[in-house]
């Protein structure tokens, strides 16, 4: 994981006030959710994070997230409780993956 993306999650939880459970973090690029991609995802860059969280934790994870700089924000919260996260990364710009971005999974 990259340090500086860490850094950036817990200052993220510290401003928060309550704990972050960490659903999906580093992934090998071998992982059979990143060798379907083109170029590795950010989990596989070491700079991202899927926090499972609902409800109004979520919509205040993610409106903190916006304001400490978090550049790509995936929101999962149809289906089940216990599979609603909220996917946070500090990725750079890259032609594929324009940032910032937010964007919500089907």
């Amino acid at each position: 994981m990259q340090l500086r993306f860490l850094d950036a999650l817990q200052l993220l939880r510290s401003a928060l006030g309550f704990p972050f459970i960490i659903t999906s973090g580093y992934r090998s690029p071998h992982h059979s959710l990143e060798v379907t991609k083109a170029s590795p995802g950010t989990h596989a860059l070491g700079c991202a994070a899927d926090i499972g969280v609902y409800g109004e934790r979520a919509y205040e994870l993610v409106q903190a997230a916006t304001s400490l700089g978090m550049t790509g924000i995936g929101v999962m919260q149809s289906g089940p409780v216990s599979g609603r996260y909220i996917h946070l990364d500090n990725a750079a710009c890259r032609p594929h993956a324009p940032r910032p971005m937010i964007w919500s999974y089907a």
